[in-house]
């Protein structure tokens, strides 16, 4: 397969994109956002640990993560330290490395305009700049998937021999050591080339040659990473990721259409955070329809993992959600770009319509979150209330933790002076009401301080009204959350005189009434 010509104009605006997209990375990068609980958590273990255990025993605080990945942060966190820019670095690498792969990769699926807007999508697209800035395997999962498919790219342009098979081979096979989903991915290219290779009558002979390399990788990634998973991270993730799992058998009608509402997930909150996913579907859909009856072998590489990951699903051994199909969506942008082009064209034959106009407004549900809300993405920023906290708080004060601000306080808090006695809350998402009996060991208080990090908005909204009740306000600061259509995740600091007998006597936690139903289950401490 040949690299699409690109045009003078359309190679101008390709380099500023990729300007752009450079851009917005290191603007997220050096935004110095707090590391948020899932960071923590992971964090935690390089610090706490030397690098074989670190590699070779399960991880604590309930994470998982590939060998190669956890090597390189061990090594970043030994020689740079823990702060957020030494253990964000290679994240970040990996983030504008996959901005010349996705290039590289469209300049052979696609041509002209439809290239344009995939590079578009690409550069702004919020989880492709967050991931780059995040202490999680997720930014490097990206980039892998990218190379795979480059590679698989180049493989399917024949004939596979000497030097090219042997370097996919060992290409593959570390890739699987430095992101866990590369073995699907892997997976999934190798079906698409041998499917392929059949219908094209290729030469089969060293491609399975490569493919059986590939395997024998795979077994091996898959029983280390199976043997450095607890059984209890094994159950937290399953009931975690529950809803990504085929429910069997469904007893809803939302668990009947799961298929859809899984894929219709790629595009969501929990994926590209577009504006209307509902609209992004069928025009992904349509896409890889269109570059199916274009480039069958181009297609059929990017859509392989997408269905071995359902698939994996489908059995319940891989969560189809979120973050941890964060590698499928540079194919997912590919396909939907190609579904602008193809739509744009059918209703300008149809309507008469500018093209420019037609594009952009399909554009516009997927580039208006980010361009509405750009970086500095923020998620759980205590960081700033903790240091605010070292700096007025006075003797006796007393300082409350609720549940999920644990990790956060131990992280953070030996920067800004923060040990010693705190009143620590548990988890009560089934039942809130003994969050308002938790507080009320607060009462007679002149100076009560408490942190909320990592909390349901209904929850803290609950705890405020209790407060706001029984206690005067003396102080606060809210460092809120900013990412494109979220729910808030902020971090929150509140500072209450309880010690006035009138207004604690005005209710007790058993009388105050609940305006919000429970919010869930919880999730085990991290402390």
């Amino acid at each position: 397969m040949e690299v699409l010509q690109e045009r003078g104009i359309e190679r101008h605006l390709s380099l500023l994109l990729l300007s752009v997209g450079g851009a917005l990375r290191l603007w997220q990068y050096l935004g110095h956002s707090s590391l948020w609980l899932d960071e923590i958590s992971l964090a935690r273990n390089f610090a706490e640990r030397s690098l074989i255990p670190l590699l070779a025993e399960p991880l604590a605080y309930h994470q998982v993560a590939p060998p190669g990945f956890l090597w390189l942060e061990k090594m970043a966190a030994d020689s740079l330290g823990t702060g957020e820019l030494a253990l964000r670095l290679f994240p970040f690498v990996a983030g504008l490395a996959a901005l010349p792969l996705f290039w590289a990769v469209s300049a052979r699926v696609q041509d002209g305009p439809s290239r344009l807007m995939a590079r578009a999508l690409f550069a702004f697209g919020f989880p492709f700049i967050w991931h780059a800035s995040e202490v999680k395997q997720y930014s490097t999962d990206i980039t892998i998937g990218l190379a795979i498919t480059l590679l698989a790219l180049k493989l399917a342009e024949g004939p596979v021999r000497g030097s090219l098979a042997g370097w996919a081979v060992i290409g593959g096979t570390v890739a699987m050591w430095f992101s866990t989903p590369a073995v699907l991915m892997l997976a999934g290219v190798s079906g698409a080339l041998l499917i392929e290779t059949v219908l094209s009558r290729g030469e089969l002979a060293a491609l399975t040659r490569v493919l059986l390399g590939w395997g024998l990788g795979a077994l091996a990634a898959t029983l280390w990473a199976y043997h450095t998973l607890s059984l209890d991270t094994s159950q937290f993730m399953k009931g975690y990721w529950q809803g990504s799992f085929l429910p069997l058998p469904p007893h809803t009608l939302l668990e009947a259409v799961w298929p859809i509402e899984r894929l219709g997930s790629l595009f969501g909150q929990s994926g590209l955070r577009y504006a209307w996913p509902a609209l992004q579907l069928p025009l992904a859909v349509l896409g890889f329809w269109t570059l199916f009856r274009a480039r069958r072998g181009s297609s059929l590489i990017l859509l392989g993992p997408i269905v071995v990951t359902f698939l994996a699903a489908v059995v319940h051994r891989y969560p189809f959600s979120g973050r941890l199909v964060a590698f499928l969506l540079p194919a997912v942008v590919l396909g939907l770009a190609q579904g602008i082009e193809r739509l744009s064209g059918l209703l300008r034959a149809r309507f008469g319509t500018p093209l420019f106009a037609l594009r952009g407004i399909l554009l516009a549900p997927a580039l208006g979150p980010v361009l509405l809300a750009p970086p500095v993405y923020r998620q759980e920023d205590a960081a700033p209330i903790l240091a605010y906290l070292g700096r007025h708080r006075q003797l006796p004060d007393r300082i409350f933790l609720f549940h999920g601000a644990g990790a956060a306080v131990d992280y953070y808090g030996p920067r800004y002076g923060l040990s010693g006695d705190f009143l620590i809350g548990g988890c009560h998402r089934e039942n809130p009401r003994r969050y308002l009996e938790e507080l009320d060991r607060l009462r007679g208080a002149p100076r009560a301080w408490l942190i909320l990090v990592h909390y349901p908005e209904t929850e803290r909204l609950e705890i405020l009204a209790y407060l706001n009740r029984i206690g005067v306000p003396r102080d606060s600061l809210t460092v809120p959350a900013n990412l494109p259509l979220a729910e808030p995740q902020g971090a929150w600091l509140y500072l209450f005189d309880l010690s006035d007998p009138a207004r604690l006597a005005s209710t007790t936690a058993a009388a105050m009434p609940l305006a919000y139903p429970p919010s869930g289950e919880c999730r085990p401490p991290s402390r």
